[in-house]
């Protein structure tokens, strides 16, 4: 298995938000994969405790970083 960084499509970025806001939580940690023709696949958010540190390391993004500031920010 493999890690990419890719762009998000703008119907992507804009339903995680909505999705968040739906179920009232404000950290989520969000699953999906990019099948062959380049359709992503929604497979899961996990409110709360997330594993995502392998991602960060294998990527280089700063995620427990930008987690950290949810408290100063009020917001991803």
């Amino acid at each position: 298995m493999t890690y990419d960084v890719v762009d998000i499509p703008p119907e992507i970025a804009n339903a995680v938000p909505a999705f968040m806001r739906s179920f009232g939580i404000k950290l989520g940690h969000f699953d999906f994969c990019v099948d062959t023709s380049g359709r992503h696949w929604f497979l899961k958010c996990n409110g709360s405790g997330g594993q995502y540190q392998f991602t960060e390391y294998a990527t280089g993004l700063p995620i427990t970083d930008a987690i950290a500031e949810l408290p100063r920010k009020g917001r991803p």
